[in-house]
Parts: C-alpha cells; sequence; structure tokens
C-alpha cells in the first residue's frame, strides 16, 4: 500500500487495488481507523453493509480477527469507501494483464512491508544488544564491588578477632 493510503482521509473505488493488497491484519486495522474516521457504529456498518451485526461486531471486536472471506469483508469495504457494489466486482473491471501488474504491485509493497519490519526489527535488536550490555556490565561492577566490599569486612572481622584474642589473653595474664 503506497504510503499516501495510510493517513489518506478520503476513500474510494481508486483505493481497492491498495486495500486488497494488504494482508489481513492491516486491513482489519483499515477497516476499524476508517470506521472512527467516518465515526460509523457497528450498527450503522452492519445496516449498510447488509452483514450481520454479529459479524461485524467480531470483524471490528478487541481481538484480531483475521479469519473472514472476501465476501463478508467486500461489502464492509463498499460502506467504508463509499463505493457502490460495482465498483468492487473485479471480474469486470480487471483484465488479466491487469490481474498480473496487481499481483507483482501487491507483492512488491509486501516486499516492501517486510523489508521495513525487518529494518525494525534490526534496530530493536541493537537496542536490546546495548541495553544487555550496559545492564551486563552494571552488574559487573556491582558484584565487583560487593566482593570488595567482602573482602574489606572479612579483613575487619579478622583484626576484630584478632584484638580481642589480644584482649582476652591480655586479660588472662593480668588476672594470674
Amino acid at each position: 500500500m503506497p504510503e499516501r493510503c495510510l493517513n489518506c482521509r478520503h476513500s474510494g473505488k481508486d483505493c481497492i487495488p491498495h486495500l486488497m493488497a494488504l494482508a489481513a491484519t492491516d486491513l482489519i486495522a483499515w477497516c476499524k481507523d476508517r470506521k472512527k474516521q467516518l465515526d460509523l457504529s457497528n450498527a450503522d456498518i452492519a445496516e449498510k453493509s447488509l452483514v450481520p451485526k454479529g459479524t461485524v461486531d467480531r470483524i471490528f471486536g478487541k481481538e484480531v480477527f483475521t479469519e473472514f472471506r472476501f465476501s463478508t469483508i467486500q461489502p464492509i469495504i463498499r460502506v467504508l469507501t463509499g463505493c457502490k457494489m460495482e465498483d468492487l466486482d473485479c471480474m469486470n473491471q480487471i483484465t488479466p494483464d491487469q490481474a498480473l501488474l496487481n499481483t507483482i504491485e501487491k507483492q512488491n509493497d509486501y516486499i516492501k512491508s517486510l523489508e521495513k519490519e525487518n529494518a525494525y526489527l534490526s534496530k530493536q535488536e541493537e537496542h536490546y544488544e546495548k541495553e544487555y550490555k550496559r545492564l551486563e556490565m552494571q552488574y559487573q561492577t556491582q558484584i565487583d564491588d560487593f566482593k570488595k566490599e567482602r573482602k574489606i569486612l572479612q579483613k575487619g572481622i579478622a583484626a576484630l578477632a584478632a584484638a580481642l584474642a589480644v584482649g582476652i589473653v591480655a586479660t588472662i595474664i593480668i588476672s594470674i
């Protein structure tokens, strides 16, 4: 889907090829966003699309719903784009050459989205690796500090034990 489509406030039949190129989760996300833009309720969409309200509720629910047929989502898209049913009838409008070009465009868009996702995940991985190394160094420093404190405490305890032993011996000698 072209970048210009992501934030577009105007939808129409020109949008249909781009929408059909979306993955199911992205298409549902677009539908939810468009529903919000148009300030439509699930009941409004069900009434205008003639899709049962329960199905509309499931599609626009909080859980990600991707198990739908094109014949189910098509009338909803028609309502959200303001198109006529004929505008969504692919059989009457698309030539085999155009279908092939559309398929290639969809694949290219999908590849671009995967490349973007890969770049994002690579940046996330770099960030987590840096954070891991920072935390590892921080914890190692704390461990080293604890070891130094333990040695100091051990020396202090040894010195105290020696002083106590000398005091006890001195007390014994004095009492004799």
